[in-house]
């Protein structure tokens, strides 16, 4: 008997975008999904989103739903400006945001401006904050929840670079400093499963090797003690910023940012954005530039975990379609080899931009940043932050009846089309390149990811029996609840300075 198939519907497709704003300036940095189906923005807002304004800018933290309602916003401010670049959530239900402060928010201020960094609960209710500061300037721009209860947060102390580590009830643990005698900033970091921890930026002195030229891009290791594994530099004779960082649990760890010269191919014009691969010795594995005869710069990235990764931030020209007004958002993605997948770019008439970006495990992305039209919804006047999801989900080898999940009705499908042309399973890798007959391979490719479901990877389920051992199915969809829930631990993306 012969099967007819329906057409798999695998198309990225943008699923909804919101738009949060008052009258005044608002705009979102950090964005991370929490691996249970929500998704937390952070950034400043220079009116009342969440509570009374406190005066001038105020840090917040919103929370939506996987259908993107709004669940709640909190404002967090003093009498002065205070705004928040990174947030990431722990996939236990809580929430991290990092930032800096020129007033009190958890402590006596130190000097200038503090860095800080906050604890939320599921349900929005303040844990703790904490301030860090010197006699001078200092600014958190990242933040990584590590699924374990602890936090790290990155980002700048006067002239030196710096990542700190905090528990679960907000005492820190360590601060390392990272510095030349120029100018190093740490915009990202990312920790990964294993209890590392990672940091990115950018330098004009030498970190890792001599200074390729103007600023260089750098990124460093530490273990979970706090000690220094590795920094690689990578620059051109130009200026290049490395902005976002992202391990992807399987020992690899990824940089965005922009360069004005050639780090991954010839420059297009003006500024490109880049994306780098360096593996668990800081091997740099490859780099990736994407820009267009205009300005384009990558500062959020996210790894989902099976060797894809996504990095988002602004174009002046056409990357994924035509440019509809002044600087729109974007967001591409690369596979394992560093070949680009997609790449899908949002705007308006007027200025867009995506700022961070998230990888939830379900075959989801999630974009933040600012917008001064209506993408959305209608402008509430000035720059509005939104947040936006896109559906990426990806075919599955052996999901022959192209479900979502390699179960025992795939079985069925094989065993009923076995000697008809591989052509015949849709979902199949041979589609395109063989007419060679569906035999014992095909069986083999459904044995092998028996019980993986959308964007999630092999459980190892080589052993599997006929598909009537359906008690395996049930401990396979177990390993992939336990996998998605901890894929929240990665997500932290963000995360360019500006302001404060």
């Amino acid at each position: 008997m012969l099967l007819l198939l329906p057409l798999p519907s695998y198309a990225v497709a943008l699923e909804w975008t919101q738009q949060l704003g008052t009258v005044r300036n608002d705009v979102a940095y950090g964005v991370s999904a929490d691996g249970l189906g929500n998704v937390y923005l952070s950034g400043y807002t220079s009116g009342s989103l969440g509570g009374p304004n406190a005066g001038d800018f105020d840090a917040y933290v919103s929370k939506y739903d996987t259908a993107g309602t709004l669940q709640w916003t909190l404002q967090l401010g003093t009498v002065s400006i205070d705004i928040a670049h990174g947030v990431s959530a722990d996939g236990l239900g809580n929430v991290y945001i990092s930032g800096a402060t020129n007033g009190s928010l958890g402590g006596p201020n130190a000097g200038f401006t503090d860095a800080f960094v906050s604890k939320y609960d599921a349900s929005g209710t303040l844990q703790w904050t904490q301030q860090l500061g010197t006699s001078d300037h200092d600014r958190a721009f990242g933040v990584s929840a590590d699924g374990w209860g602890n936090v790290y947060i990155s980002g700048e102390t006067r002239t030196n670079a710096f990542v700190s580590k905090y528990d679960v009830a907000g005492t820190l643990q360590w601060t390392q400093h990272l510095g030349t005698v120029g100018n190093d900033s740490a915009n990202g970091v990312s920790a990964d499963e294993l209890g590392n921890v990672y940091i990115s930026g950018a330098t004009n002195g030498s970190l890792g090797r001599p200074n390729a030229g103007l600023t260089d891009a750098f990124v460093s290791k530490y273990d979970a003690a706090g000690t220094l594994l590795w920094t690689q530099q990578l620059g051109t004779v130009k200026h290049d910023r490395a902005r976002g960082v992202s391990a992807d649990g399987l020992g690899n760890v990824y940089l965005s940012g922009y360069t004005s010269g050639s780090l991954g191919g010839p420059n297009a014009g003006g500024g490109d954005a880049f994306v780098s691969k360096y593996d668990a010795a800081g091997t740099l594995q490859w780099t990736q530039q994407l820009g267009t005869a205009s300005s384009d710069e990558a500062y959020g990235v996210s790894a989902d975990g099976l060797g894809n990764v996504y990095i988002a931030g602004s174009t002046w020209g056409s990357l994924g379609r035509t440019h509809p007004g002044n600087n729109d958002a974007f967001v591409s993605k690369y596979d394992a080899s560093g070949t680009l997948l997609w790449t899908q770019q949002l705007g308006t008439v007027g200025n867009d931009e995506a700022r961070g970006v998230s990888a939830d495990g379900f075959g989801n992305v999630y974009l933040s940043g600012a917008t001064n039209g209506s993408l959305g919804g209608p402008s509430a006047g000035n720059h509005d932050a939104f947040v936006a999801k896109i559906s990426d989900p990806t075919p599955n080898p052996g999901d022959y009846n192209v479900d979502g999940v390699v179960d025992a009705a795939d079985y069925t499908v094989w065993r009923d089309n076995v000697g008809q042309p591989i052509g015949t399973l849709l979902n199949d890798p041979s589609v395109g390149t063989t007419t060679a007959p569906i035999g014992a391979a095909q069986r083999e490719t459904w044995r092998a990811n028996y019980g993986r479901s959308f964007n999630v990877g092999p459980l190892g389920a080589n052993a599997l029996p006929e598909p009537a051992a359906l008690t395996l199915l049930a401990g396979a969809c177990l390993a992939t609840l336990v996998r998605r829930r901890r894929s929240g631990d990665r997500q932290l993306e963000l995360t360019h300075r500006d302001g404060v």
